[in-house]
């Protein structure tokens, strides 16, 4: 919590509506894998169908911050509203929005028109086959901006970006510290129990990732993404906030059984 030096006055030649106490989010010095749950494969996907169901109970945050958000237009005089206000409000209603509805109504809608483009002998009618500059007499400029010119490229860009960003995040977090650790720290040694191929930690997380993008992305979303999106929705508007929290079980093997730092006994 962070006080500020002077209170913000209100009224003509205000600051705006800002918060007496600022709250800033605090890290803790610990690493998590994947669940993996110590009876077995098949537990481990019950257990992670459990975490993917609670995550997406976040759904609730959206629908009560829309409700603050009315109360607040109802209540609050305009004199308070300012550019950084506005700018603040505009993230936190974004963030839930970005989260858990545009992925959902993103694959419904790619879903609808991968069928299309199969029941027409994979071609998308008005549409041209081929990647090209969209033309400006308005005939194909829609396909373009709807990313149907070639339907590779709406899945095959952010695929390589979801890709990228899982490595830089375990590399970032896990291997680069441990590489220049020398044993300085429990957190700093954990490496994810990656092990090296042909000498390097790298190659086996590359080898890693593309299996999971090109071959076990699309089937395992299906229940881990959009059925347990839409059930956070079902159980949002018939249940509200009310739901049975299951925790996953994140078991470890012999070899990495330090991976969550602070959180083992004697841990520096």
């Amino acid at each position: 919590l962070n006080p500020p030096k002077k209170p913000y006055p209100t009224g003509e030649g205000s600051l705006g509506c800002r918060p007496a106490l600022r709250v800033r989010a605090i890290m803790l010095p610990v690493k998590s894998t994947s669940v993996a749950s110590s009876e077995g494969v098949w537990q481990s996907y019950v257990e992670r169908w459990h975490q993917a169901t609670r995550h997406t109970q976040g759904v609730a945050e959206l629908s009560y911050s829309l409700l603050v958000f009315w109360d607040m237009l109802c209540t609050l005089p305009l004199s308070m509203y300012n550019l950084h206000f506005i700018t603040q409000l505009f993230k936190v209603l974004l963030r839930p929005f970005f989260m858990h509805l545009v992925p959902l109504l993103q694959t419904i809608a790619l879903g609808v028109l991968s069928v299309d483009w199969f029941l027409h002998n994979r071609a998308m009618p008005g549409c041209p086959d081929k990647i090209w500059m969209a033309s400006s007499d308005g005939e194909t400029l829609l396909c373009g901006f709807a990313g149907a010119w070639a339907l590779t490229w709406p899945v095959l860009i952010p695929l390589a970006m979801v890709a990228w960003a899982n490595y830089r995040f375990i590399r970032t977090g896990f291997l680069e510290p441990s590489w220049a650790s020398t044993g300085r720290s429990r957190w700093h040694d954990t490496d994810g129990g990656i092990p090296p191929t042909w000498g390097a930690q790298d190659l086996t997380l590359l080898g890693l990732i593309l299996l999971d993008n090109v071959v076990l992305m699309a089937p395992l979303m299906i229940p881990y993404g959009l059925i347990a999106e839409v059930l956070g929705c079902w159980n949002v508007l018939w249940k509200g906030n009310h739901f049975k929290y299951v925790t996953a079980a994140k078991a470890l093997s012999a070899s990495s059984s330090h991976d969550y730092g602070t959180m083992t006994n004697g841990a520096p």
